[in-house]
């Protein structure tokens, strides 16, 4: 199954402490035609992952965070994530997505 969505964090931080934790909400749009579950065995949460300056993916676990309740397709939810900031210094992209 396919899944679409667009993602827009409404206060992006500038800079983030290494190593460290932070907190970010996260806004996401069904842009598909099939609603996201938010239970069950193929239950969608949203998974970040880190990537250095040259797009290389780092060695992390990321958390997941669940959906409050099922999303309808045109609709937004959206989601206060708790981060782990990568523990070496240096330009990084922080990548979120939904997962299955």
């Amino acid at each position: 199954m396919e899944y679409r969505a667009r993602y827009h964090l409404p206060e992006p931080p500038a800079t983030i402490a290494i190593d460290d934790c932070a907190l970010l909400d996260v806004d996401i749009t069904n842009t598909g035609a099939t609603p996201w579950p938010h239970s069950g065995a193929r239950r969608i949460t949203l998974s970040y992952r880190w990537l250095d300056a040259l797009g290389r993916l780092l060695p992390s676990e990321g958390t997941q965070a669940p959906l409050p309740r099922t999303v309808a397709p045109n609709e937004t939810v959206r989601l206060e994530v708790q981060i782990e900031t990568p523990a070496r210094p240096g330009e990084h992209t922080l990548q979120v997505e939904l997962v299955e």
